[in-house]
């Protein structure tokens, strides 16, 4: 567990690349499971007019789109089996650096969504995010970071613009 953990930081801190994740069905099973699973509690914590099903569904959906995004782009490149080891990669990256803001933002802040502490913190650890993703995606891609960085962006805006537009006309 402590190996997993210190390869995800390592990729965090943009040292280590996609290519030393496991790249079996079941770990990407798990991480993906985790992911959603503490996304879905810690929106919930933070947006109380929402249901359980309602921001599930929009963090399933969310989820679905990145990896659609992520799987056209390494077919257009020609790195499909590049695939379960990027995604877990960047899932992986997102569950730690969620985990860790959230502890930041319960430490250093309210915790309230209207506090500017919490949405400075915040905004800072999206945009961490968006580099560790870009870094990923470097990688995975044989692309510029500074592509990766813009292509990561442009599939989370994609991606939440699209799973809020199909979760809301769905429930």
């Amino acid at each position: 567990m402590t190996a997993i953990l210190s390869m995800y930081w390592s990729i965090c801190l943009l040292k280590r690349g996609p290519q030393y994740v496991p790249s079996q069905t079941v770990f990407l099973i798990i991480v993906v499971s985790a992911n959603l699973f503490a996304n879905t509690i810690l929106q919930l914590s933070f947006i109380e007019t929402e249901t359980p099903l309602s921001v599930f569904s929009f963090m399933l959906v969310s989820l679905a789109l990145t990896c659609v995004f992520v799987w056209a782009a390494l077919h257009m490149k020609k790195q499909l089996n590049r695939f379960p080891q990027t995604i877990s990669a960047m899932v992986g990256c997102d569950l730690m650096i969620t985990l860790i803001g959230s502890f930041a933002i319960g430490l250093l802040s309210s915790g309230s969504p209207n506090d500017q502490l919490t949405q400075g913190i915040a905004v800072l650890f999206a945009i961490w995010t968006f580099a560790v993703w870009g870094y990923v995606l470097h990688h995975a891609l044989n692309i510029s970071v500074l592509q990766g960085i813009s292509l990561s962006m442009a599939m989370v805006f994609l991606s939440r613009i699209s799973a809020g537009y199909l979760t809301t006309s769905l429930i």
